[in-house]
């Protein structure tokens, strides 16, 4: 996948995904203020500080040197650096997310079924992107499993898109 200047995708080479998802971590690069006592989310598991995606806790300690100390939900405290905080987000509103669908979404991995699929939005658009026409074959019958009203099957070529 490269980017552009602006940080718009410019393109995504199917053929180059093993390379250049293995290394690969994403999180979206902004500034939270934080304050003693505010309520933090982890985005990312991490084995290093023993915290899972999704797990909550509250800032007890701001440090001079911009770390800050976190104690968890579940009880344990951890000492955060400025390098570990690239997967953190506000703690407040995790519920409301729930029956929230991605407007757009990257998937990559070999292991890509039917079944990823069939959560997505009836009325959404998903363009898949594959190195060979078989993956399309696959997925345009994962189509007709989701959204059985759909009667033409997708085109199938090098790129294509499947209208949900």
């Amino acid at each position: 996948m490269r980017l552009d200047a602006s940080r718009d995708l410019v393109s995504f080479n199917p053929s180059e995904r093993p390379a250049q998802t293995r290394a690969s971590r994403v999180f979206q690069e902004g500034t939270l203020e934080i304050a003693e006592g505010e309520r933090i989310r982890f985005t990312r598991y991490d084995k290093g500080l023993g915290v899972k995606s999704g797990e909550l806790g509250t800032v007890t300690r701001l440090g001079q040197d911009n770390t800050m100390t976190v104690k968890l939900d579940s009880g344990k405290t951890t000492e955060l650096s400025p390098e570990k905080t690239k997967h953190l987000d506000y703690g407040y509103t995790v519920d409301t997310l729930k029956n929230v669908r991605a407007e757009r979404v990257i998937a990559t991995g070999d292991g890509l079924t039917q079944q990823a699929f069939q959560g997505a939005s009836p009325k959404a658009e998903l363009n898949l992107y594959t190195g060979t026409p078989a993956p399309a074959q696959e997925f345009s019958s994962a189509k007709e499993l989701t959204s059985p009203e759909i009667a033409q099957p997708a085109k199938q070529q090098h790129d294509f898109g499947i209208g949900f």
